[in-house]
C-alpha cells in the first residue's frame, strides 16, 4: 500500500470555503474531498497528507473540514504568512483544533519573485519554533537558489525535521544552484519529497529525463530520506493519478524493492505516525 504525501483538495462549493483573495493563485478546477477519497481507493493509497493549498492562505476550515470526515486516513499541514506576528498563536489554535497528531508540518513558500520570506525575520524565526514546538516538520517549497538560505535556517534550529518539496524543482534553477539543494542531505533530519515530476521533466510520462536526477537525489539522501507525493489536484484524473505512484519504479528502478517500499510509504508512516 501507497501513502500520498502531497495532496491538494479544493471545495467546491465556494460559498462556504472561499479562496483568499491574497491566494497565490487561483486553481482552474475543484478538486473536492468526495472525489480524492474513491480516487485514492482506487489508486491504493493507504493514507495521505493533505498539504493545505496557497488559494486558502491561513483559513484552514476546508482542511479542517477534510480531517474530520476521514479521521484515520488523512493528516495535514499547516500555512500561515511569514510575516504575520499573530502566526505563532493561529497555528497553536489550528492544531489544538485539529486534534492530536492531525496537522504534522508548516509549510514555507519561496518559489514566487513576489512573495519571498525575509530569513532573516524574527517573526519567521518564531514561527519556526513554534511548529518545533508543537512536534511539526518543516515543509519546504523553493527554487534552487533559496536552498542555501533554508540550509542557514536549519542550522539555526538544529533539532528541525525539514521535508524539501518537489525535488528541490530542480527545472528552475542553475546545474550550481541545484548542488545547494543537494547538499541540504547534510542536514540529517531533511528529507526530500519524489513528488512535481513532471515539472522537471521536458519530456511527457514517465518523464525518463528525470532519471538522473532521481539517482543524484538517492545517491545523496539515501532510500531512507526519500517519500513519495502523488500531487493530486484539481484537474487530475484518476487515471493520472493511479499511474503517478509507477513513476518511482521507472525512475527509481535501480533501488531494490523494499528501498522503494519505504519510499512509497515507509518513511512517511514513520514521520507523520500514520
Amino acid at each position: 500500500m501507497i501513502l500520498d504525501t502531497h495532496v491538494h483538495l479544493f471545495a467546491a462549493d465556494l460559498a462556504r470555503f472561499p479562496h483568499h483573495p491574497r491566494g497565490a493563485y487561483q486553481p482552474s478546477h475543484p478538486a473536492p474531498f468526495e472525489e480524492f477519497i474513491p480516487c485514492m481507493e482506487r489508486a491504493g493509497i493507504a493514507a495521505a497528507v493533505l498539504v493545505h493549498p496557497e488559494p486558502y492562505l491561513d483559513d484552514h476550515r476546508y482542511t479542517l473540514d477534510c480531517l474530520a470526515k476521514e479521521p484515520r486516513r488523512l493528516k495535514a499541514t499547516c500555512l500561515f504568512d511569514p510575516g504575520d506576528a499573530e502566526g505563532p498563536r493561529k497555528m497553536r489554535s489550528l492544531v489544538k483544533e485539529a486534534g492530536a497528531g492531525r496537522i504534522v508540518a508548516f509549510r514555507i513558500h519561496a518559489y514566487q519573485e513576489r512573495n519571498i520570506p525575509d530569513f532573516n525575520s524574527t517573526t519567521l524565526h518564531t514561527l519556526w519554533e513554534t511548529a518545533l514546538e508543537l512536534g511539526l516538520a518543516i515543509q519546504l517549497h523553493f527554487v534552487p537558489k533559496y536552498a542555501r538560505a533554508f540550509s542557514d535556517l536549519i542550522r539555526r534550529f538544529p533539532a528541525s525535521t525539514v521535508i524539501v518539496d518537489h525535488l528541490g524543482r530542480p527545472g528552475q534553477g542553475t546545474a550550481v544552484d541545484y548542488e545547494e539543494v543537494l547538499a541540504m542531505a547534510r542536514h540529517e533530519r531533511t528529507f526530500i519529497k519524489f513528488s512535481g515530476v513532471g515539472s522537471a521533466s521536458g519530456q511527457p510520462y514517465p518523464h525518463r529525463d528525470v532519471a538522473p536526477i532521481a539517482r543524484r537525489l538517492a545517491d545523496h539522501f539515501g532510500a531512507g530520506r526519500l517519500m513519495y507525493g502523488g500531487g493530486y489536484s484539481g484537474g487530475i484524473s484518476p487515471e493520472d493519478y493511479v499511474r503517478e505512484s509507477k513513476l518511482v519504479d521507472e525512475l527509481l528502478g535501480f533501488l531494490p524493492a523494499r528501498k522503494r517500499e519505504r519510499i512509497l510509504s515507509g518513511n512517511g508512516k514513520e514521520l507523520f505516525g500514520f
